[in-house]
């Protein structure tokens, strides 16, 4: 159990993505706390991540659902029977990366409609948050598109091993 919890840790959080996230989030705060941003900024803000978010959340859950249908079963057989169970490893990766950004999109449209309806500031702390889950987004779906790279080499691998 400690194991996966380690495994699930390094592979996560202990990651270039979350890190980068990390310290921009806290650039964010740092910057919201020390100037003042106006509310109709922030809706300004927020409505980019809700149009940016919505366009790769769609395109994320289609190329899922081509990856998850476009393998045939020997291919997949050829991927999971090494130590590393590739294909498992890019599925999951796949999956953590469309529930982020879909939590992600969620979050950056409750805080545009909030700025919508209020004219008070948004905290640094919230604007923190909002930072770290729209970076992070971002980059989890660029290391994942990576990953998406290396599953298409071992399709030619495969295939020059079958001739």
């Amino acid at each position: 159990m400690l194991s996966r919890i380690f495994k699930i840790f390094k592979r996560f959080i202990w990651s270039c993505d979350f890190i980068f996230s990390v310290a921009l989030a806290i650039g964010a705060y740092y910057a919201t706390e020390c100037s003042v941003i106006k509310t109709s900024s922030m809706k300004d803000i927020f409505g980019l991540a809700v149009s940016v978010l919505s366009i790769v959340f769609s395109v994320f859950f289609a190329s899922l659902a081509i990856l998850m249908t476009s393998s045939d079963h020997n291919f997949i057989k050829f991927l999971e029977n090494g130590e590393v169970r590739i294909f498992t490893e890019l599925t999951v990766s796949f999956k953590v990366c469309l529930l982020f950004i879909f939590l992600s999109l969620i979050f950056s449209i409750l805080l545009y409609a909030y700025t919508s309806l209020s004219e008070e500031l948004i905290s640094p702390c919230l604007f923190a948050l909002f930072a770290f889950s729209f970076i992070y987004s971002l980059m989890s779906t660029f290391m994942t598109s990576i990953d998406a790279i290396q599953f298409s080499k071992y399709r030619t691998q495969y295939i020059s091993e079958c001739d």
